[in-house]
């Protein structure tokens, strides 16, 4: 039911926009991701085929050169997890309506939302599975996937920005842990190889941000796959899996682009932690507090846990590898979204954390539940008044608190 209600939302509030507007999901970032699909099924990566000023109309998240060549300094995973959504979308539209078959109508755009709504909705339904087979009761792992859904940033992403990344790796990362808890066998390691592959695709960071789950996993798979020929297989396909990424890559240097080209970790010297957590703009502790004190009790459990890997010591470090990496990066605050958006691509990773017998005692009192109804009403009225983007001059001011108060004024 909750799966059915955040897809009719996310289909209100984003159809009711043309598709060449800033709220469309074909626009900007989330057009550049998707820009693939049309290069590759449509246009054959002629970027004069396309047509005229797509780049400009969809909010110049790719660039269509004179020469032919289609940019887009996104990675391609996005875009491989949209794939089977667009070529039914696609096959819809060259069967019944030819003349408009582009990839640039709003039967795309449905298809987008549908596809990313699938992968909010699986990533929550496998951390509930994970929830049961910790022995958690059917009440209580309801009441864990609301709090996962309104009382962090779930629900913004997945009804106002649904075609961003983050679903994706959600889902991605929820799996990971899934197959983490399964018996290991030759299947389960070239799966895994896959799931990695994919969330590398998407954001090669990413694969530096879970490093230390991906540790733990091989090292578990490895301890029973002990043959060198399999191992060797899991690896390949693995480099399989990464080839599109280096693919893209080796196009764009081919094209002399560069991605990100002008961006970089020009704060590394004194990563930008505060702004992360504390700006007016999107800071976690401002906007999801409920998600702030998790991360909160993670760190106090990875301090009192007796295992040297306890799944709050590896939730932890991805939250450190995160604030690092995202704190050093040139606009630490991403700019744009509700909360800092960095954090749902390792939300199954703190849930997962909590599953734990020592965070028994949290969770079986009232109080943390309560709390968390106060923080869902909370960040649930922030989501529904948060334009797409609060102004923080490019990052470089996080801290204009007007930005803030004037959301609670918004009639």
């Amino acid at each position: 039911m909750a799966g059915l209600l955040t897809l009719y939302y996310s289909f209100n509030q984003n159809l009711r926009f043309p598709v060449h507007h800033y709220n469309s999901e074909i626009w900007a970032d989330k057009a550049g991701y998707y820009v693939y699909l049309p290069a590759t099924f449509i246009y054959n990566w002629d970027a004069n085929a396309f047509p005229a000023r797509a780049d400009t109309l969809s909010g110049e998240g790719f660039k269509l050169n004179s020469n032919g060549t289609v940019f887009t300094k996104y990675p391609p995973g996005v875009a491989m997890m949209e794939l089977p959504v667009f070529l039914a979308v696609h096959s819809y539209m060259k069967w019944f309506q030819p003349g408009r078959a582009d990839g640039f109508q709003q039967p795309y755009e449905t298809g987008l939302i549908v596809s990313a709504e699938l992968a909010w909705f699986m990533g929550l339904y496998l951390l509930g599975l994970l929830a049961l087979k910790h022995g958690w009761s059917t009440r209580r792992t309801v009441g864990l996937l609301l709090a996962v859904l309104v009382a962090t940033h779930t629900a913004y992403f997945a009804i106002w920005q649904p075609a961003m990344s983050h679903g994706y790796t959600f889902l991605l990362v929820a799996w990971l842990l899934w197959l983490h808890h399964k018996e290991v066998n030759v299947r389960n390691a070239l799966v895994t190889a896959g799931i990695v592959a994919l969330i590398g695709c998407i954001r090669p960071v990413n694969l530096l941000v879970i490093s230390p789950l991906l540790w733990v996993i091989v090292k578990r798979q490895w301890q029973t796959i002990t043959e060198w020929k399999w191992r060797g297989i899991q690896a390949v396909c693995l480099m399989l899996g990464l080839l599109p990424l280096i693919l893209h890559s080796l196009y764009n240097r081919h094209a002399g682009e560069v991605a990100y080209a002008g961006e970089g970790f020009t704060h590394w010297k004194a990563p930008w932690i505060h702004a992360i957590l504390f700006s007016a703009s999107n800071g976690v502790a401002v906007y999801t507090p409920f998600l702030f004190f998790l991360i909160a009790w993670v760190f106090r459990s990875a301090v009192y846990a007796s295992s040297g890997w306890s799944p709050s010591r590896i939730a932890a470090l991805c939250v450190l590898i995160t604030l690092f990496l995202y704190g050093s990066w040139w606009i630490p605050t991403l700019s744009c979204g509700l909360s800092h958006r960095a954090f749902l691509d390792i939300l199954p990773l703190i849930f997962w954390a909590g599953m734990q017998a020592d965070w028994e005692k949290l969770w079986r009192g009232k109080p943390v539940w309560i709390f968390a109804l106060i923080c869902g009403i909370y960040t649930s009225y922030l989501a529904v008044q948060y334009p797409s983007c609060l102004n923080d001059a490019k990052g470089t001011n996080p801290w204009i608190w007007s930005e803030y108060f004037g959301l609670w004024r918004t009639s």
